[in-house]
């Protein structure tokens, strides 16, 4: 080949990969992630996970969320928690000694009922779990 031709080939190259990029590009800018708030003691569906939060309660060294989970093999629940509050997104902390069962693994067709535990606030706040691209928040009593 001439480089002529490969010059123009590259040309085209570039253009498809710009096109494409520009493509997805608006796909992603236009998704909508969906976000649903239940009252404490709704049950969410979030494919295969079914979650509920049935209670939230403070002590002075944590905020902590009663959950009841039934999922699949091996996933690690603990981690999909979060607490919404002050406009930022919190992690679990670690589960102050008897305050409760830690969440552990899921197995299929098994309910499991655990407490997850956030730093202590002030004000309203969401708990909210997130899974495949989904997000349920549960609604506290101040909000």
């Amino acid at each position: 080949m001439k480089t002529r031709n490969l010059l123009i080939l590259a040309f085209l190259c570039g253009m498809a990969i710009l096109i494409a990029g520009t493509v997805k590009l608006f796909q992603v800018a236009t998704d909508k992630q969906t976000v649903t708030t239940l009252s404490y003691g709704e049950t969410a569906e979030m494919g295969d996970v079914t979650v509920r939060v049935t209670d939230v309660t403070a002590t002075p060294e944590a905020t902590l969320a009663h959950v009841e989970i039934r999922g699949v093999d091996g996933d690690d629940v603990g981690q999909r928690w979060r607490m919404i509050a002050d406009g930022t997104a919190q992690a679990p902390i670690a589960l102050p000694a008897g305050q409760g069962a830690s969440c552990a693994d899921t197995q299929v067709g098994v309910d499991l009922t655990c407490t997850v535990a956030f730093a202590p606030v002030e004000g309203p706040f969401v708990i909210a779990y997130s899974r495949g691209g989904t997000q349920t928040n549960w609604a506290a009593r101040d909000s």
